[in-house]
C-alpha cells in the first residue's frame, strides 16, 4: 500500500500520455552504488535483472529491489538499451546515436532529469562515443541538457551530448541528418499494435509514416511493449506483414522489463487485460518488399503472419512460434535418430541437406555478429553446393529451393561488397 499511494494515472494533471510509468512527481528513486572500475564485471544477459544489480551493487541492491522495486521501473529504459547495445554491438571506432522516439516529460526525460539511470549507458560501453536524443511532442521543451563542449564531471563526460527536442519523429528526421550506421532509434511501449484489441488504428496511422520512413532508410530499430496480448501482437503483424521489416531480434521478453505490473479494471481470468513498461521488445533494420502490404490487410481478427522468419540472434518464427535454431536441429537429429524404422538413403540425403542449411544460417549470423567474411564464404559455398545439388538429385525435391536461392544471393552481394570495400 506504501508503494500504491505513490502511483497516479496523470501525475501532470495535463491529460497528456502517462504510459506505463506513473509514479509521483515527488517520487525519490534509489541512488545506485559507485560503478565497478571494470565494465565487464556487470551482468547485461537474458538472466536479467538478478544477474544485473548482484554485479552492480551486491546482495544489498537486491534486497532494495525487494523492498522498494520502482527503482527498476525506471532504470528498465536504459538497462533495455544496454542489453541490445551488447548483443548487436555497433560499429567500431564511430559514435552512436540514441534517438529514442516519442519519449515523453513523464518517462524518459523525467528518469533523465530525477535520476543518473541514462548514465549507466556511456559507463558500461566506455569504448563507444554515445549521444543521447530524446525526441517527442511530449516533451518538456528543446534544450541541450549535457554539451560535449563544456567540462562535466567524469561521468558525465562519457555522454558525446545529451539532448531534449521537443518535435515529432518526422520533424526531427527532416532537421538532422543521421547516418543510419550511427544510430539505434528506440520506441518505448509505443502501443501503436494496441489495434487488435481496440479496433481502433488512429494511432496506427500517426505512426505509419515515421515507421516507414525508419524502416525503408535503414536504421537499427529498438521497439518494446507493455503486454504482449494486443500490443506486440498488432506491432508484429504492423512489422512483418505492412512494413516487411528484416528482424535482427524476433520479438522475445525482455530480461530488463518494469517491475510494476497494472492490472486493467475490465480485466478478468478468462480475458486478462493488463500492462508492464517494456515487457516485451524486438528489433528490426531494412525491409524485404516482397513482404509489404497495406494497413487494410491487417485487422484484428487475423493475427496470423504466415511465412518463416529468421533473426540475427539464432532464432526463427514459423507456424505462429519462435524458437531457437539450435533446438530445431537438435529435435530434428532426435527424430531421426529415434525413428523405429532406418531411414532410407534419400531421407539421410535430405536430412544432411537440411543441416548444411541450418550450418550455412548460422555461418550468415555469425557474420552479422562479428563481421568475419570467411563465414560469408562458407555459406556462399554452401547455398551454391545446395543448388547444385538440388537440380541434381530427386531426393532433395523437399528442400526450399526458393529460399536457397535468396540466401545464396544475399551471401553473393556481402562478398561483392567485401571485395569492393577491400579494393577502395
Amino acid at each position: 500500500k506504501g508503494l500504491e499511494s505513490q502511483i497516479v494515472e496523470d501525475p501532470r494533471g495535463d491529460g497528456m500520455y502517462s504510459g506505463t510509468f506513473r509514479w509521483r512527481k515527488g517520487k525519490v528513486f534509489r541512488d545506485l552504488p559507485r560503478f565497478p572500475s571494470d565494465p565487464k564485471n556487470v551482468a547485461l544477459s537474458r538472466r536479467g535483472w538478478g544477474e544485473y544489480l548482484r554485479s552492480r551493487g551486491g546482495e544489498f541492491l537486491v534486497k532494495s529491489a525487494a523492498s522498494d522495486p520502482s527503482f527498476l521501473d525506471a532504470l528498465s529504459f536504459p538497462l533495455t538499451l544496454a542489453y541490445i547495445i551488447k548483443t548487436l554491438p555497433p560499429p567500431p571506432g564511430q559514435p552512436l546515436h540514441i534517438i529514442v522516439i516519442g519519449a515523453t516529460v513523464k518517462a524518459e526525460e523525467r528518469v533523465l532529469m530525477d535520476t543518473s539511470y541514462w548514465y549507466e549507458l556511456p559507463q558500461m560501453f566506455p569504448e563507444l562515443c554515445i549521444n543521447l536524443t530524446l525526441v517527442g511532442p511530449e516533451i518538456s521543451r528543446t534544450k541541450t541538457v549535457l554539451s560535449g563542449r563544456r567540462k562535466e564531471t567524469s561521468k558525465q563526460s562519457r555522454f558525446g551530448f545529451v539532448k531534449l527536442v521537443r518535435a515529432t519523429v518526422g520533424k526531427y528526421f527532416r532537421q538532422n541528418r543521421v547516418d543510419p550506421k550511427q544510430a539505434l532509434i528506440v520506441g518505448f511501449n509505443t502501443g501503436f499494435g494496441n489495434f487488435v484489441e481496440s479496433g481502433n488504428k488512429r494511432l496506427l496511422k500517426e505512426w505509419m509514416p515515421d515507421l516507414i520512413l525508419m524502416v525503408q532508410t535503414g536504421y537499427r530499430c529498438l521497439f518494446t511493449c507493455a503486454n504482449d496480448y494486443a500490443d506486440l501482437t498488432g506491432e508484429f503483424l504492423v512489422q512483418s506483414r505492412v512494413l516487411g521489416s528484416k528482424f535482427e531480434i524476433l520479438p522475445m521478453k525482455n530480461p530488463f522489463d518494469s517491475a510494476s505490473h497494472f492490472s486493467d479494471a475490465a480485466s478478468s481470468e478468462s480475458n486478462p487485460k493488463w500492462s508492464r513498461a517494456n515487457s516485451f521488445l524486438y528489433v528490426v533494420r531494412g525491409f524485404d518488399a516482397r513482404r509489404m502490404g497495406s494497413l487494410e490487410s491487417i485487422n484484428g481478427s487475423d493475427i496470423s503472419v504466415k511465412c518463416t522468419l529468421y533473426d540475427s540472434v539464432g532464432r526463427c518464427y514459423k507456424d505462429g512460434s519462435i524458437r531457437e535454431l539450435s533446438q530445431i536441429e537438435r529435435e530434428a537429429h532426435e527424430k531421426c535418430s529415434n525413428s523405429p524404422s532406418t531411414p532410407s538413403r534419400d531421407e539421410k540425403m535430405l536430412l544432411q541437406a537440411r543441416r548444411l542449411e541450418v550450418l550455412a544460417g548460422l555461418k550468415m549470423l555469425e557474420y552479422k555478429r562479428r563481421g568475419k567474411i570467411d563465414n560469408v564464404l562458407v555459406a556462399k559455398y554452401v547455398y551454391r553446393r545446395l543448388q547444385y545439388l538440388h537440380r541434381s538429385l530427386p531426393a532433395l525435391d523437399g528442400l526450399n529451393a526458393k529460399r536457397i536461392e535468396k540466401n545464396a544471393a544475399d551471401a553473393e552481394k556481402v562478398c561483392v561488397r567485401a571485395a569492393a570495400e577491400e579494393n577502395t
